[in-house]
């Protein structure tokens, strides 16, 4: 139960309403979430369909005894919703305009990966795959990339797999006059700015771009990469090896 009020699990779910009278014990824990110290009252059995949670709640630890833990380094809104899919098994998003669903699912899933939530990381990804507006926004989805290239371990593939898929579309539908100027404020950094720039190359292909803009976005993602890999060769636009 979010007691602030805010964002609670929908009370009218049957499933909700079964696993909360008839499924859970009484034991109830206090989550105190976020900087601004967002208050949770959750069934212990619900945080422990988390491994990391679940080790929380157990331990030996005053949180344990307390039943009382605090994860302030978490995004309040973003837990909130992974409560709410704890509850329902669903969760939905607040926001309405394509480039916010998309930095809403992004917090999603970087609370989900730190918590080992993996069937609802692939969720997460399954609802930027059904957002048409996220797909065909390069606008929308690049910012949301970032934040989760940024926050999530470089072993874990169900995002990235997504972004190096879907990426090339999204630049090939950027409008011919707005290609450089992306290109030029877009971040660069280690792997993403590698992911990013390889879909690039592969999107202004598929598109046949106006050549000079074009060709303006080669010369500024030719800039980049030589920032990203100095030891590559000022002619050589994409080492294919390294994407």
């Amino acid at each position: 139960m979010d007691l602030a009020g805010q964002n609670s699990p929908p009370a009218s779910d049957n499933t909700q309403i079964t696993l909360l009278n008839r499924r859970f014990e009484p034991g109830m824990f206090l989550l105190t979430v976020g900087s601004e110290k967002r208050l949770f009252e959750v069934h212990k059995a619900v945080l422990c369909q988390s491994p990391v949670l679940a080790a929380m709640c157990n331990s030996k630890f005053k949180e344990a005894q307390n039943r009382h833990i605090e994860l302030p380094d978490d995004d309040s809104v973003a837990f909130g919703q992974v409560l709410e899919y704890l509850y329902a098994h669903d969760f939905v998003t607040a926001a309405e305009e394509p480039g916010d669903i998309a930095l809403e699912l992004a917090e999603m899933y970087i609370v989900a990966d730190k918590y080992q939530l993996n069937i609802l990381n692939a969720l997460t990804v399954e609802k930027l795959r059904a957002n048409q507006g996220i797909l065909s926004s390069a606008l929308a989805l690049f910012p949301a990339a970032q934040r989760i290239y940024d926050h999530v371990p470089n072993s874990d593939s169900d995002f990235k797999n997504f972004f190096k898929e879907i990426a090339p579309s999204c630049v090939s539908e950027l409008p011919a006059g707005k290609l450089s100027d992306f290109v030029e404020v877009a971040s660069f950094d280690g792997q993403f700015g590698k992911d990013v720039i390889r879909a690039f190359f592969i999107g202004l292909q598929r598109a046949k771009k106006v050549q000079k803009a074009a060709d303006l976005a080669v010369g500024t993602l030719r800039r980049k990469l030589l920032l990203i890999d100095g030891n590559h060769n000022s002619n050589h636009l994409l080492c294919w090896k390294c994407m």
